[in-house]
């Protein structure tokens, strides 16, 4: 017989296991759509250039006090990990 206080683990498991394929699946079916627009140094590029690639794309504003806070560390992380391909 089954250890009771067991059973919840072994359902949070099953839970993750399904969720996690489910997401999979989803991004499998659902290629990034195609746009071009322009990287910080000025270059036009478009999604079908960065196929294959981890990429972080970030839409912001110069008028966005959040956002053009964010960037350094948003630039830090590019200068982190470029290296191992991510744009």
């Amino acid at each position: 017989m089954m250890n009771l206080p067991r059973l919840p683990a072994l359902a949070a498991v099953v839970t993750l296991l399904l969720a996690s394929a489910g997401v999979w699946l989803s991004m499998a079916k659902s290629p990034a759509p195609q746009v071009r627009f322009a990287t910080l140094a000025g270059e036009l590029i478009s999604t079908s250039d960065l196929k294959g690639k981890v990429t972080l794309i970030n839409f912001w504003a110069t008028s966005c006090v959040t956002c053009v806070k964010e960037m350094p560390q948003i630039s830090a992380t590019h200068e982190k990990f470029k290296a191992r391909g991510y744009e």
